[in-house]
């Protein structure tokens, strides 16, 4: 029954129906599995594309939890504290994230630009700028860069 439901849950999540996902599907399997980090990292994902975003907090919080070095996973809970805007919370997770990511992957770049972001709307210019201006010397075309650390050396005073 349990395995039914997940192929269900995840058909519903792979097609797109997500106000359908966080229902009985996910939440019977956690309610006989609660350890799968793979299901409550699911049920967090539907919650923040329906906007639900303390509920995927909570959810990813809670994966994290069970899985502390899953990278994808503090990717995705920062990100729903972003959309949240809970901006102290997003740059916690996205300072954590960039440390223990690798270089190569691909949400590396993002995670960067959300921090600075984060940062900005926080007032530690300075961090924006220590964090954007090497990335601003290698792509100096890269126009969230260019306007993330411009807000942060005008709020710096560095006009």
């Amino acid at each position: 029954m349990t395995w039914t439901a997940l192929a269900h849950a995840t058909q519903l999540h792979e097609s797109g129906r997500y106000s359908k996902a966080p229902s009985g599907a996910i939440k019977l399997i956690l309610a006989s599995h609660p350890q799968r980090v793979d299901v409550r990292s699911n049920l967090g994902a539907a919650y923040s594309r329906l906007g639900r975003y303390e509920q995927a907090i909570e959810q990813y919080k809670q994966a994290l939890a069970l899985d502390s070095h899953n990278e994808a996973i503090r990717f995705n809970l920062a990100l729903a504290y972003y959309k949240a805007a809970w901006f102290n919370e997003a740059a916690s997770q996205l300072t954590q994230f960039l440390a223990a990511a690798p270089k190569s992957l691909p949400q590396r770049a993002n995670a960067i630009r959300l921090l600075a972001d984060c940062e900005v709307r926080l007032g530690e210019y300075k961090k924006v700028i220590a964090l954007l201006s090497p990335v601003a010397e290698s792509d100096a075309s890269d126009r969230t860069v260019a306007y993330l650390l411009g807000s942060a050396l005008i709020g710096d005073g560095q006009a």
